[in-house]
């Protein structure tokens, strides 16, 4: 299994994950609510202040169902990046809201390859 990572909404800088050369920095996950979710040391498997994001992901955009179909949905959803309504947003300030961030794309290097 890899590791999930994602540019941040608002400078699109990679979000590394503890285990890179870069090591990482605290990162926050804006949820539609208006919640922040703050995550000190990003392990690179998708969870973020203990909560797994693409059940987040699933659940902020209405779908219902045990652990494993949301998992899979939110997956999905965050591949899919087209007709979601409510995206995943993250951003190393705390200072922002979710409506002014722009959805947050994936880490083509997955937080970990860097050069």
């Amino acid at each position: 299994m890899g590791f999930f990572s994602w540019k941040t909404s608002d400078t699109k800088e990679s979000i590394s994950n503890v285990y890179s050369s870069r090591g990482s920095k605290t990162v926050y996950l804006y949820l539609p609510d208006g919640k922040l979710i703050e995550e000190k040391f990003y392990k690179g498997y998708g969870v973020f202040g203990g909560l797994d994001v693409f059940i987040q992901l699933a659940k902020q955009n209405g779908f219902k169902g045990d652990v494993e179909y949301l998992r899979d949905m939110g997956i999905e959803l965050d591949c899919e990046q087209k007709n979601v309504e409510y995206p995943l947003k993250f951003s190393f300030s705390n200072l922002l809201s979710y409506k002014d961030l722009d959805p947050a794309e994936c880490c083509n290097q997955q937080g970990f390859f860097y050069d």
